[in-house]
């Protein structure tokens, strides 16, 4: 009975014997605590991962591996600071011949990584594979042309003039099998709405796998004048090439146009042409060229050739 009245005694609440438990219990968990740190374990840490090669010559044509997981041994502290993303190494992977290097077996990383990560010890590559593609680097230049397929006019209104591209050409350079498949115009899209006045336009030039592409300058300005304009139907002279004065052939065409309402419908048919050709046969479009900077051709005619004149 005296024993239990001592162990009450002991718990029953008093500030100072609960101060006192309390920095026993604790002065022991630290104690615990640093001897189990002291003490060598093994675990898996994930580490940031770069690759050393020339990159004034080769450029990545897919994204390159970012990080690399490793079972590593050492001390708990240290592994516990890494764990925990604290002073951990980025490893480096040399490749000297970077073209004919595709994959890495994680098995193989472990002699290039060991002595790069201090006392931490390597037991074994978590991480598979490591796929990798670089290629040589180039540069080629493209034409840039605006497409204004995405500006809404004002009704009545429309582009009156010329399309403007400053610069009208940019300088791309990346990986060659990337930059080899672009096309030799690229085309951006200014945008805009219930649009009646001139247009200056800052634009971004979009390209494919833009990741692996440098884009010089990246972006163009596109302008071009806005003025009220008309829609009409004119007939233009039509030239068949190989014609041998075969009879019933058509000697013009009808187009519809929007041009400039200022602008006089005479200069129109002087300039605008269009030519076929007697190899074709039936119901043919014409080529139409020759439209000036101030209208747009939204309909051609067709016109039927006679078969084997």
């Amino acid at each position: 009975m005296g024993l239990l009245k001592a162990i009450v005694k002991v718990f029953h609440f008093n500030r100072t014997n609960w101060k006192a438990l309390f920095l026993c219990l604790l002065a022991a968990v630290v104690f615990w605590l640093f001897n189990a740190l002291n003490k060598t374990y093994s675990t898996n840490i994930r580490f940031p991962l770069t690759f050393d090669y020339d990159q004034q010559r080769f450029m990545p044509a897919e994204a390159l591996p970012t990080h690399v997981t490793l079972n590593v041994s050492g001390l708990g502290w240290d592994l516990s600071r890494k764990h925990f993303g604290l002073k951990v190494p980025e490893l480096v992977v040399p490749l000297d011949r970077p073209l004919e290097v595709r994959k890495i077996i994680g098995a193989q990383l472990a002699p290039v990584l060991e002595g790069q990560l201090g006392a931490l010890e390597i037991k074994s590559v978590v991480t598979d594979t490591l796929f990798i593609h670089l290629d040589v680097a180039i540069t080629r230049p493209l034409a840039v042309q605006a497409d204004l397929s995405a500006v809404r006019f004002r009704e009545g209104f429309g582009r009156i003039g010329a399309i403007t591209v400053e610069p009208d050409s940019i300088d791309v350079e990346g990986p060659k099998s990337i930059v080899e498949k672009l096309p030799a115009v690229l085309l951006v899209t200014p945008r805009g709405s219930r649009v009646d006045e001139l247009v200056r336009q800052d634009v971004e030039v979009g390209i494919p796998d833009n990741d692996f592409i440098k884009r010089s300058p990246p972006m163009v300005l596109v302008s071009f004048p806005v003025g009220r304009v008309r829609q009409l139907e004119v007939r233009v002279p039509l030239t068949i090439e190989g014609n041998r004065k075969v009879r019933g052939l058509p000697d013009s065409v009808a187009v519809r146009v929007e041009m400039d309402a200022n602008a006089s419908l005479r200069n129109l048919r002087e300039t605008i042409q269009a030519r076929t050709s007697l190899s074709n046969s039936g119901w043919v479009t014409p080529q139409i060229t020759g439209v000036p900077d101030w209208a747009r051709l939204l309909q051609i005619d067709s016109v039927q050739l006679p078969r084997n004149p």
